[in-house]
C-alpha cells in the first residue's frame, strides 16, 4: 500500500475540517474567536461520519476542542482507540464464553485508524502509548503544536476509521444490525486537576454533536434520539455532558413509544430472527414494557422521572445491561428464561433504569456524582423495588440454602459457567467479565452493585438505607457527605478508596467469580453430597447409567469420599472410596491432577454373552480395589476445544476381597482436542490400551472384559460382537459448529439453539494375547456421523445431547449402530 505524503494529509485534514466546522454550524453551534478565547468547562467532540453496512465501518472526521482548566501547561493530548481493543482477545474469550462473543465462534477482529491528526497550526504528530494492563495501541498521545497555558484552548481535527468487530456487545456488527453504544470515535481521557491524564479512567464528560449518514432502511438510535425507518439518508443528534454517545443501526426493528407515570419512553427492540415460541403467554416486548412501567412507578418520589427515556435492546449475549448515557441499553434476551428467572432480570433492568434517572438527575451539579455511586444507588433502589413488587421473591442465596446439602450449589456460586452472572450474584466480583465496555477494557473492576454490598456489610443495611435517602434528597451532595451523616464517620468512599479498600481486586491464583464472604450469614452445613455427574449411554445394542456422589467438607475441593453407583447389561454394583485433588486449577473448584482410590463390588448379569464364544456365560459377583489417576485441563466438558486428558488405571480382583474371580487390569488413555483454523472446527482424538491377567483359576468373567464394540469402543460394532482380556483403540473425530443459530424455545424449559455435526473413525482390536490387540494390522474399523445439539436450559444454562450413526468398514455388514446421550464421547 502507498502512503500518502505529509502534505497530502495535511490537505486531506484541512478540507474535512471545513466540512466538520459547517456541520457544527448546520448543527446551531457556532465556534467564533471569541469563543475559542474561553476555555470550555467540557470538552466538545463535533463528529462528520458515514456508516457502511456492506464492511461493517465508520469512516469521518471528529474536531475535538479542549480546553485547558488546570494550572499545568497543555502539551500533550492523551486519545483512546477503545476499538483497538478488539484486535486480539485475552484469556477472558474461553470454552465458555466464546458462543457469548462471537456469532459464529471464530475471532473477528475490529479496530480504529487515525488517518490524520491535525491542529490549529496543521499536522501534529502522535503515538502510540503502551500501559501496564491496556490492550496494544489503545492510548495515542498526540503532540500539540504549542503549550497551552491554563484557561486557554485547543482544537484537535482528526480523519478516523472504526471498522465494527463481528461480535455480540457493545460493539460489534451482527446480522441484527450494528453495535456502538460508545468509543466508537477517538475520544479523551480523563485529566486530573493537577494537569496528570488518568489513562487508566473511563471517558471524560463531553458535550457531542454528530451527523452520520447511513441507509435510510436501518433503525438507527444516535446519541439519545430515535431515527425509525424510513428516514433521511443523514441524521444528526447532540447530547450536553455524557461519557458515552451510542450509534446503533438495526437492519429491522420495531419502535413503540408509551407514557409511563408523566415519562415517554421509547422501546426499539431488533425483530428476532429464526425465532419461534412454543410456550404460551405475553411476548418478550410485552414483558418488558409492563416491568418497565411498574418500574418508573415504583420510584421514590425523591427520584424525578426524566421526560424521555429510551430503551434499546442489543445483541448483548454475556452480560444483561451496558453503560450508555442517555439510553437504557439491555440485552435482546432480557426476560427470556423461565418465569421463575424473570425476577432476577427485572431487578437488573430496574437498576440501569434507575442509573440512567440518577444521571439525568445529577448531570448539570457542579460536580456530577461518580459512576459508582449512581449506580450503586440504583441497585439500592432496584432491591426495594424488587422487595415491593416481588414480596415473595427469593434469592439465589435462598435458592442456595435449601439445597445447601448438595456441594453442586457451590459450584454455581463460586464458579458460575453461565451467562448474566450479575443478573444473578449481587456479589459477583467483575464487572464485566469481558472487558466489552470503555469503562472496564482495560482492567477488572468491581461492580458498583458488589461495592455497596460491601458498605452494607461494613456499616450495616439501615445505615446504609439512610445514605441512600439522604443522597437523593440532594443528589447534588457528594455521597461521602450522606454516608458520613448516616455512620457519624467519614469512611473516604472516593474512587481510589474504592478500589483499593472496599473491592479489592479479584485473586489470580483462584479465579472465584463471586465473593463468597458477602454471602448471608446463614447458618450452612458442615459437610455437603453431591450428585456431581450422571451419564446415560443408550445406543441399539447397549444400555448404560452411571452416577457420581460426591461427599465433603464445606469449601474443601482437594478431598472428597466418593460413591459411584452403575447400572448396564453386563452388571450392577458400585465403587466408593476416597478422591484427592492437586495441582493446578482449572477453576475455582476443580484441579489438574485426581487420584480416586475405591472399592468396587458389582453382580454380574448372567444374560450378557460374548457373540464370538456364545456357550460362555460367567455369573456370580466380583469384587476388589482400584485406583485411577486422571489428568485434565478442560473448563468446560461439553465441547472443549483445546483438551488434554489423561489417565492411568489399575484394578485387583480376589477371592480374598469377597470376589468369585480373581484377576488384575491396568492400563492408560489419553484423548486431546484441537481447534483446526477456528474454534468452529475441533479435531478430537483418543488413545486406549488396557490389560487384564487371571489371578485365579475362574479367569477373567466376560462382564468384566474388554469390548471390541459400543460407546467407549469401536462405535458401529455391537457391545456384544467380541470379547477379550486386552484392548489396543485409536478414535478421531472432526467436529463442525454449524450456524447461523436457531431460537426454538420450548416451553422455556429448553432452547435449541444450534447443531454440531461430527464424523468419526474408531479403530482397534480385542484379544486375549496383548500383542495381537496392541497390533494395528490387526485392528477393525468403524465409521459413522453424528449430531451434537446446543441448547440452553431454562434459557440460560448450556448443555448438549447427541444422536450418532455407526458402522463397521472393514469388512461387509449392513448393520448400524444408533447411540445417543449427554456431553462429548471425549
Amino acid at each position: 500500500m502507498k502512503h500518502r505524503s505529509r502534505a497530502n494529509h495535511a490537505l486531506v485534514a484541512l478540507v474535512r475540517s471545513v466540512l466538520v466546522l459547517a456541520a457544527i454550524g448546520s448543527s446551531g453551534i457556532a465556534v467564533t474567536p471569541a469563543a475559542a478565547d474561553i476555555a470550555p468547562a467540557r470538552p466538545h467532540y463535533a463528529i462528520v461520519a458515514q456508516l457502511d453496512p456492506t464492511s461493517a465501518t465508520i469512516r469521518g472526521d471528529i474536531v475535538i476542542r479542549i480546553g485547558n482548566d488546570t494550572a499545568t501547561p497543555l502539551e500533550r493530548v492523551h486519545l483512546h482507540l477503545f476499538p483497538n481493543r478488539f484486535r486480539a482477545d485475552g484469556d477472558e474469550v474461553n470454552d465458555i464464553t466464546r458462543m457469548h462473543v462471537y456469532p459464529e465462534n471464530a475471532f473477528a477482529p475490529g479496530g480504529i485508524t487515525l488517518e490524520a491528526v491535525s491542529g490549529d497550526a496543521g499536522p501534529l504528530a502522535w503515538r502510540f502509548v503502551a500501559r501496564d494492563g491496556a490492550p496494544p495501541e489503545t492510548l495515542a498521545e498526540v503532540d500539540l503544536a504549542g503549550a497551552i497555558g491554563p484557561g486557554g484552548t485547543t482544537t484537535l481535527r482528526i480523519a478516523f476509521s472504526t471498522h465494527l468487530p463481528t461480535r455480540y456487545g457493545p460493539l460489534g456488527a451482527t446480522e441484527l444490525g450494528y453495535t456502538a453504544v460508545a468509543g466508537w470515535y477517538p475520544y479523551l481521557a480523563i485529566r486530573s486537576a493537577d494537569g496528570t491524564w488518568l489513562d487508566d479512567g473511563g471517558p471524560a464528560a463531553a458535550d457531542v454533536t454528530a451527523e452520520i449518514t447511513l441507509p435510510g432502511e436501518l433503525t438507527v438510535v444516535l446519541g439519545n434520539e430515535v431515527f425509525a425507518a424510513p428516514h433521511a439518508g443523514t441524521v444528526a443528534s447532540s447530547a450536553s455532558n455524557v461519557r458515552t454517545f451510542a450509534l446503533v443501526a438495526l437492519n429491522r426493528a420495531s419502535v413503540v413509544g408509551e407514557d409511563v407515570d408523566g415519562t415517554r419512553v421509547t422501546f426499539v427492540a431488533p425483530e428476532p430472527v429464526r425465532e419461534r415460541r412454543l410456550a404460551p403467554g405475553p411476548t418478550t416486548p410485552e414483558l418488558i414494557r409492563a416491568a418497565v412501567g411498574r418500574i418508573v412507578e415504583s420510584r421514590p418520589g425523591t427520584l424525578p422521572a426524566p421526560p424521555n427515556v429510551t430503551i434499546v435492546q442489543v445483541p448483548l449475549r454475556w452480560n444483561l445491561t451496558t453503560p450508555g448515557d442517555g439510553i437504557v441499553v439491555i440485552s435482546d434476551r432480557t426476560l427470556r428464561v423461565q418465569e421463575l428467572l424473570q425476577d432476577f432480570h427485572e431487578a437488573q433492568l430496574a437498576q440501569v433504569l434507575y442509573a440512567e434517572m440518577l444521571r439525568a438527575a445529577t448531570r448539570d451539579c457542579p460536580e456530577p456524582a461518580p459512576r459508582w455511586v449512581t449506580e450503586g444507588v440504583a441497585w439500592q433502589l432496584a432491591d426495594r423495588y424488587l422487595r415491593k413488587t416481588r414480596p415473595d421473591h427469593r434469592s439465589v442465596h435462598d435458592w442456595i440454602e435449601w439445597f445447601d446439602v448438595f456441594a453442586i450449589v457451590d459450584r454455581f456460586e463460586t464458579a458460575p459457567k453461565v451467562p448474566f452472572v450479575q443478573a444473578f450474584f449481587e456479589n459477583a466480583q467483575n464487572e464485566d467479565d469481558l472487558r466489552e465496555t470503555v469503562f472496564t477494557y482495560d482492567a477488572r473492576r468491581p461492580p458498583s452493585r458488589l461495592v455497596f454490598a460491601r458498605l452494607d456489610r461494613r456499616v450495616g443495611a439501615d445505615a446504609l438505607a439512610v445514605a441512600v435517602d439522604d443522597f437523593l434528597a440532594g443528589p447534588c451532595k457528594p455521597f461521602d457527605e450522606a454516608l458520613a451523616r448516616a455512620t457519624g464517620e467519614d469512611l473516604a468512599t472516593t474512587d481510589a478508596a474504592v478500589q483499593a479498600a472496599l473491592a479489592p481486586p479479584l485473586a489470580k491464583n483462584i479465579p472465584v467469580i463471586v465473593d463468597p464472604t458477602l454471602r448471608p450469614e446463614r447458618e450452612r452445613s458442615t459437610y455437603q453430597v453431591v450428585l456431581d455427574t450422571a451419564d446415560v449411554e443408550v445406543s441399539s445394542t447397549e444400555f448404560g447409567l452411571a452416577a457420581l456422589f460426591v461427599a465433603r467438607r464445606r469449601h474443601d475441593y482437594t478431598r472428597d469420599l466418593a460413591l459411584n453407583p452403575y447400572f448396564t447389561e453386563r452388571s450392577y454394583g458400585f465403587n466408593v472410596g476416597p478422591r484427592l485433588h492437586f495441582g493446578a486449577r482449572n477453576d475455582a473448584n476443580t484441579y489438574r491432577h485426581n487420584l480416586f482410590g475405591f472399592y468396587n463390588f458389582a453382580w454380574l448379569d448372567r444374560g450378557f454373552e460374548d457373540d464370538s464364544r456364545p456357550d460362555v456365560r460367567t455369573s456370580g459377583h466380583v469384587a476388589g480395589f482400584g485406583v485411577r489417576y486422571d489428568y485434565s485441563n478442560v473448563y468446560y466438558y461439553d465441547n472443549p476445544t483445546n483438551q488434554r486428558e489423561a489417565r492411568v488405571f489399575v484394578d485387583w480382583h480376589d477371592p480374598a476381597f469377597g470376589s468369585d474371580y480373581g484377576f488384575v487390569r491396568f492400563g492408560g488413555r489419553v484423548s486431546a482436542t484441537t481447534p483446526i483454523a477456528t474454534p468452529r472446527t475441533i479435531a478430537a482424538f483418543e488413545l486406549l490400551a488396557g490389560f487384564e491377567e487371571p489371578t485365579s483359576n475362574q479367569g477373567v468373567p466376560i462382564q468384566e472384559q474388554f469390548s471390541l464394540g459400543g460407546r467407549r469402543a469401536l462405535r458401529g460394532v455391537s457391545v456384544n460382537e467380541r470379547l477379550a482380556r486386552n484392548i489396543g483403540l485409536a478414535r478421531a473425530e472432526l467436529r463442525q459448529d454449524v450456524f447461523p443459530e436457531a431460537d426454538l424455545n420450548l416451553l422455556d424449559l429448553a432452547v435449541y439453539r444450534r447443531p454440531q455435526l461430527k464424523l468419526f473413525v474408531d479403530s482397534g482390536q480385542v484379544d486375549d494375547s496383548a500383542g495381537r490387540a496392541l497390533n494395528p494390522q490387526h485392528f477393525a474399523i468403524a465409521a459413522g456421523a453424528g449430531i451434537n445439539v446446543l441448547y440452553d436450559f431454562l434459557g440460560f444454562f448450556p448443555g448438549r445431547a447427541y444422536i450418532e450413526l455407526a458402522t463397521r468398514l472393514d469388512r461387509d455388514q449392513s448393520d448400524f449402530q444408533v447411540l445417543f446421550g449427554t456431553r462429548q464421547a471425549f
